[in-house]
């Protein structure tokens, strides 16, 4: 029932989000493992969950009228993701499904 490698997923999710530095624009009071969690048991690669949990959180922010931080988490997570996909870590369509998805519910300049 318990996935040992639950914590280890997480783990490797975080130090993603430090590589891009993600992680000080991300909110401090959400819980941001329980959604880590959900992209493990929904099989989102640990580079994918990383990006899901950015721009879900740069969605959230800019409702929250934080423009610039929002747009700031965005770019960050979406420099990395070519780079990504290229290596074979995201799958392309679900990436441009997220970037379809932030350009027609955001103020985000998606790309």
């Amino acid at each position: 029932m318990f996935g040992f490698g639950g914590k280890k997923y997480q783990d490797n999710v975080w130090r993603l989000l430090d590589q891009i530095n993600a992680r000080k624009l991300l909110p401090s009071m959400a819980p941001l493992n329980s959604e880590i969690m959900k992209y493990r048991h929904n099989n989102f690669s640990e580079h994918e969950a990383a990006l899901l949990l950015c721009f879900s959180c740069a969605l959230s922010i800019d409702l929250a009228g934080n423009h610039e931080r929002a747009q700031t988490l965005y770019d960050r997570a979406r420099d990395a993701q070519d780079g990504w996909i290229a290596a074979g870590f995201v799958n392309e369509r679900d990436a441009i499904g997220f970037n379809k998805h932030i350009a027609a519910n955001s103020s985000i300049r998606a790309r």
